[in-house]
């Protein structure tokens, strides 16, 4: 049975690589908005020894190397390898954590499956993102405190770097370091370690000050988040409708799993009762595997405390982004706390464990369902961003050879193009949302089947994403 048990797992690995290789070629680096608008271009500023930017620096640093030496599509490539590999270091170092998160050898191959074949891990870890960084020092973290390695000299200072390091990865380090003094404090260790454990960590957020004193000195805030709650609060966009709360919710169940929103799967025929088959099936397994985490978290919350009360300040932030601060940001709630996947798909499979019968058949397989549906949702996701990219790679390739100015109606488009063209192409809202007064009314320039460019008589260059 052990046996089976590990050739089950070798599969798993071995499938989650075979995917996410195919998806390092097929996913494009204009994928998230942040990529083209943020770290591309910071990684340029590296390398010209400008660290003038807010957003932390390791992955930009990391990219800068292959900067040196690779041009066109070998170097758009090693930008996502960065991540993958940083995914098959956690992977490494979940191998070794499964042991201690108290499962037996089927529930261990869940969690493994889980890990490696949701929607957000399979395309966070081959896209130009941050989240891969920060799971690979949160998960080096939690496996020294889980396992209660002692404290010595050597253990001190990888703790202390770890932390550092988690810092530099992204902002939200500084709350899931925040949640490990916490862990740390509730944790059932001898004093004396526990007191190490938060010079350790301490020692970490010094290394991590200059950073802030410069964001702090550039940008008047350490952090450069604004003061989302205050504006909201000020403009009366605090929620207190029931039916707000109500859709608020369900967007988030949707994009916590990153399940496509019903909307936007515009099909016909036959397509058109498939697509609503694979959304209602994915939307009811994810509904489900959360039932079974938050019936987990009930029951065995109280046991295994030390991991909430780890999560705790990370999704304190992502209900405040997601409910108070960016109403629209519902797509970030499940992003900032991906890191933590891990930990709440253990109490969801805890329960699993406990069912008897035909019942856990069932909740297995709504498991597999759910992995297989992650990996067409991540090539279906990927497939369409790669056919958005190819056309605003034709338009980036157009308004390189017209002179004028470029204003776009989409705030990812327009960064996009920016770097596509090296032209300047501006956004003119706040937000990003559809901006009505970029038409493309006037005469027709270029069109493809998502993009418009079209120019008035006295009027600038215009980008309409249709």
């Amino acid at each position: 049975m052990e046996l089976k048990i590990q050739k089950i797992s070798l599969i798993i690995i071995l499938v989650s690589l075979l995917v996410r290789g195919f998806l390092l070629f097929l996913n494009p680096i204009s994928m998230w908005a942040d990529p083209l608008a943020r770290f591309v271009p910071n990684t340029f500023s590296v390398l010209r020894g400008d660290f003038s930017f807010y957003t932390p620096p390791l992955l930009m640093i990391l990219n800068s190397l292959p900067t040196l030496f690779l041009r066109g599509y070998l170097l758009e490539i090693s930008w996502k390898v960065v991540p993958f590999i940083f995914f098959v270091l956690s992977l490494i170092i979940f191998l070794k954590i499964i042991p201690l998160m108290d499962l037996n050898n089927g529930g261990r191959t869940l969690l493994l499956a889980l890990f490696s074949l949701n929607v957000y891990s399979l395309l966070l870890s081959t896209t130009i993102m941050l989240e891969m960084l920060v799971l690979f020092f949160t998960l080096c973290l939690f496996y020294i405190f889980e396992k209660e390695i002692k404290m010595d000299i050597k253990w001190f200072f990888i703790v202390l770097f770890c932390s550092a390091l988690l810092l530099y990865s992204k902002q939200t380090g500084y709350f899931i370091l925040g949640g490990f003094g916490l862990y740390l404090l509730f944790d059932k260790r001898e004093i004396r370690e526990k007191i190490k454990g938060f010079f350790a960590l301490g020692g970490g957020f010094i290394l991590n000050l200059p950073w802030l004193i410069k964001n702090q000195i550039l940008y008047g805030n350490m952090l450069s988040v604004g003061t989302g709650v205050a504006d909201s609060l000020s403009n009366n966009q605090f929620i207190s409708l029931p039916t707000n709360v109500a859709y608020l919710s369900f967007k988030t169940l949707e994009y916590f799993y990153r399940i496509p929103p019903l909307e936007k799967l515009n099909y016909s025929g036959i397509f058109l009762v498939a697509s609503r088959v694979y959304y209602f099936g994915f939307l009811i397994c994810g509904a489900i595997l959360s039932f079974l985490i938050l019936e987990g978290i009930l029951k065995y919350g109280r046991e295994y405390f030390r991991w909430i009360i780890l999560i705790l300040p990370t999704l304190v932030l992502s209900i405040m982004w997601t409910f108070f601060i960016y109403h629209h940001a519902y797509c970030d709630f499940g992003r900032y706390l991906f890191s933590f996947y891990f930990i709440l798909f253990s109490f969801g499979i805890r329960v699993i464990e406990k069912t008897k019968g035909v019942k856990k058949n069932v909740l297995c397989l709504i498991v597999i369902l759910f992995c297989l549906l992650s990996i067409v949702t991540s090539v279906a996701t990927s497939y369409k961003f790669k056919t958005q990219d190819d056309e605003l790679r034709i338009v980036g390739t157009k308004i390189q050879n017209l002179n004028g100015t470029f204003i776009c109606n989409d705030m990812f488009s327009a960064s996009v193009l920016k770097y596509y063209s090296g032209k300047e192409v501006d956004f003119l809202k706040e937000t990003n949302i559809i901006d009505l007064d970029v038409n493309c009314s006037g005469r027709i320039v270029l069109e493809t089947s998502k993009y418009k460019l079209s120019q008035g008589k006295q009027s600038p260059y215009e980008i309409c994403l249709k």
